[in-house]
């Protein structure tokens, strides 16, 4: 069963940055929410340029929720395959702005990268030290690029839709971690860190998405606290979009279970 709710299209829930009119179409919004205490990052061993690193007092940024439960990083996406069908045509041209993957405080930034097939990822390294961007990638040309303190952005285009977030990592410092997803389509996003999401902008009628998070996978249906949003079946969460209204998800609490 889809879920269908009409909402006024202003309402106020636009992640940072976000234009103030919404695009034509509907919108899926929620927040996704962390349904226990919130799990304390256990500080991250580092044993790589130490006297760059060690002063930061890095913590594993795996799984992180905020101090009222709001998940950070999860990654939701409109899946095409389960929809059965593709967005229109206009929706699949390629990206225009570059999107980019900085080595900053002995992190990647940010820790999820979203890109479009076509669209060209920046490489770039704010930091006074040597690092190193490995992608281990299924449907596309995996790549590991150095990129040395001072030295100019890498840039790579990645040309197929990837079927999930997948790892980035520096093999110079093996605590640092990004998730990289590319999808042919710009119907995608993450959470913040309060756990808020919005995708505007989506064609009207009956479409699938899916939830994922690094720690947890696929997030399903049956992993919430309570009763689910109708249309949450599994892995797949089933809505109909409308023309100017918003299919509204409300605050999700997930079993902590589901991060074990």
């Amino acid at each position: 069963m889809a879920l269908v709710l009409g909402v006024a299209a202003g309402v106020p829930v636009l992640p940072r940055g976000a234009a103030e009119e919404p695009p034509a179409g509907g919108a899926l919004r929620g927040r996704l929410l962390f349904g226990g205490p919130p799990p304390q990052p256990e500080r991250v061993e580092v044993n790589k340029d130490v006297d760059v690193c060690g002063p930061l007092q890095l913590e594993d940024d795996t799984l992180l929720v905020a101090e009222d439960g709001g998940l950070a990083n999860a990654v939701i996406w409109l899946d095409v395959r389960s929809s059965g069908r593709e967005p229109a045509a206009s929706a699949l041209e390629k990206g225009a702005e570059a999107v980019v993957l900085d080595n900053v405080d002995c992190r990647f930034e940010p820790h999820v990268v979203l890109l479009r097939t076509g669209q060209t990822l920046k490489i770039t390294n704010s930091d006074p030290i040597a690092h190193q961007a490995t992608a281990f990638l299924n449907r596309n040309i995996p790549f590991n690029e150095s990129v040395p303190a001072g030295s100019p952005p890498v840039e790579r285009t990645l040309e197929k839709p990837e079927l999930l977030p997948l790892p980035v990592t520096c093999p110079i410092h093996p605590w640092m971690k990004a998730h990289l997803f590319v999808l042919d389509h710009p119907y995608m996003t993450a959470t913040g860190p309060d756990g808020r999401f919005a995708i505007r902008g989506l064609p009207p009628g009956e479409w699938t998405f899916r939830l994922w998070h690094e720690k947890a996978g696929f997030l399903k249906g049956e992993e919430v606290q309570g009763d689910a949003p109708a249309g949450w079946d599994g892995a797949k969460l089933t809505v109909t979009v409308t023309e100017g209204g918003t299919v509204d998800l409300g605050e999700v609490k997930l079993q902590p279970a589901a991060f074990e």
